[in-house]
């Protein structure tokens, strides 16, 4: 499990079809696993696939009531354990409210591959590998309010200025509604040497002055990865 503090679960026939794509993905930070529609999700079960997981992460479609059922049992469970419980819900039905789970994101199919970097960058970011990480109580703050939040995961050319990024950055970010308590930002950032700390600090005054207004509310993870071609940026802010 070393490495491997997060799962991403793929639930009835949509869910399970989408965490087979991301499998196929650039992940290696999250496990996967499916649960069939047929099956019988007691606390047994639950327990097991909540050993030793920081994040789980919920893969599903809301029209399905059956993999509705499923998110609440297992986030009933996740709550009890402490476990970071996110729903992805890929239904394009309006949003609906989950109050088992800790966080419930409306996506879009067509962004599945920015959804599993999101995932898996999370998750990477709370390891002991970055050389600046993050704990498990940032992502908390971030996703466990009763507001919402904006999220992205995105990639940018070596070399753009800290001002342009964040532009780009904010054009493009997504949201789960317009009301935000402004309270904490996080930065993940994905890169080679040239991902410097003065970039990162140029980054976070940026992000400052739209985020929270809060220096010490805007915080980081660096993960290196010698000879990537673009940085990527995941960014979360409530």
């Amino acid at each position: 499990m070393e490495g491997k503090i997060s799962k991403a679960i793929g639930i009835s026939e949509k869910g399970i079809e989408l965490v087979d794509k991301i499998s196929k993905m650039d992940i290696s930070h999250t496990f996967i696993e499916k649960i069939d529609k047929n099956k019988d999700v007691d606390k047994d079960f639950v327990r097991k696939l909540l050993d030793e997981i920081e994040i789980l992460y919920l893969v599903f479609d809301s029209t399905d009531k059956r993999a509705v059922e499923i998110v609440k049992a297992i986030g009933f469970m996740a709550a009890e354990r402490k476990t970071l419980c996110i729903g992805f819900d890929f239904s394009t039905d309006k949003p609906i409210k989950i109050e088992e789970i800790d966080r419930y994101i409306q996506a879009e199919e067509e962004k599945l591959s920015e959804i599993a970097d999101l995932m898996d960058m999370m998750a990477e970011s709370i390891t002991e590998e970055p050389i600046l990480n993050l704990d498990i109580t940032d992502l908390r703050d971030i996703m466990i309010t009763d507001k919402d939040i904006k999220y992205i995961c995105t990639q940018i050319e070596y070399g753009t200025d800290s001002r342009t990024a964040v532009e780009k950055i904010m054009e493009d970010i997504e949201s789960t509604g317009d009301e935000f308590i402004s309270k904490k930002c996080i930065m993940i950032l994905e890169g080679d040497e040239r991902v410097t700390f003065e970039y990162i600090s140029e980054l976070m005054l940026e992000f400052e002055e739209r985020c929270t207004g809060d220096k010490s509310s805007v915080i980081f993870a660096n993960l290196v990865k010698p000879e990537s071609k673009n940085v990527k940026v995941c960014v979360l802010f409530n």
